[in-house]
């Protein structure tokens, strides 16, 4: 009997140790590579300006930089993950009618991730999720200017469209609780923001690098 009660005992000690969550927060640098896609600009009274192969630079290490953090709950080798990613976007090639085109405050990416071990030897994981892009637009069309206080509290936000992310993410352990991590992603995504007496339909698909470290909380 006592023996059948400490096995009892023992499995319920395991089941919970097994239950048990760990946190870690992750801060990155990093680089994206923008891939040219259609972007077209809505203005009431005016033909719609359709520029087929929009070509966006991101000045990633132009404050302000690119940034990339995320908090990540692991159970049972599997993880959830909530990530921000901060990315900036200039137009390059505009068009007459254009005289200032850019999501620089910025092209922030909101996602929610899955995590999944690839190589548990080699603490390579997988990821994929979705989420929301939140876009601070500047832009000039037909020398109208858009206001930047309006939108999230006067600041120039707005909630504007919709990204998937899949990457691909390599941990280095440095101690017990600090480690270094790369990862290579790509993400594309939609995103409507305003102009003046109108908007503009963006579509991104960037891939992008990063490089930091992550601790255990």
């Amino acid at each position: 009997m006592r023996s059948a009660f400490l096995f009892v005992l023992i499995i319920i000690a395991f089941q919970t140790q097994s239950q048990k969550s760990q946190w870690y927060f992750e801060l990155k640098g990093g680089f994206p590579l923008d891939v040219p896609m259609p972007l077209t600009i809505h203005q009431d009274g005016y033909p719609d300006i359709n520029i087929n192969f929009a070509r966006f630079t991101s000045e990633p290490f132009v404050m302000p930089v690119y940034w990339d953090w995320r908090f990540v709950k692991w159970k049972n080798e599997k993880a959830w993950e909530f990530e921000a990613i901060h990315h900036k976007m200039y137009l390059q090639n505009k068009p007459a009618e254009v005289q200032r085109f850019g999501i620089s405050h910025g092209y922030n990416i909101l996602l929610v991730n899955r995590i999944k071990i690839l190589n548990k030897e080699k603490n390579i994981l997988l990821k994929f999720g979705a989420g929301t892009v939140l876009a601070h637009a500047e832009n000039t069309i037909r020398n109208l200017k858009l206001n930047e206080r309006l939108g999230i509290f006067n600041m120039g936000y707005y909630f504007s469209g919709v990204a998937l992310n899949i990457g691909i993410d390599k941990r280095f352990k440095l101690t017990e609780w600090l480690y270094a991590t790369s990862e290579a992603k790509f993400i594309p995504s939609y995103a409507n923001v305003p102009v003046v007496n109108g908007n503009a339909d963006v579509w991104n698909c960037s891939f992008q690098f990063s490089f930091g470290l992550g601790v255990k909380l």
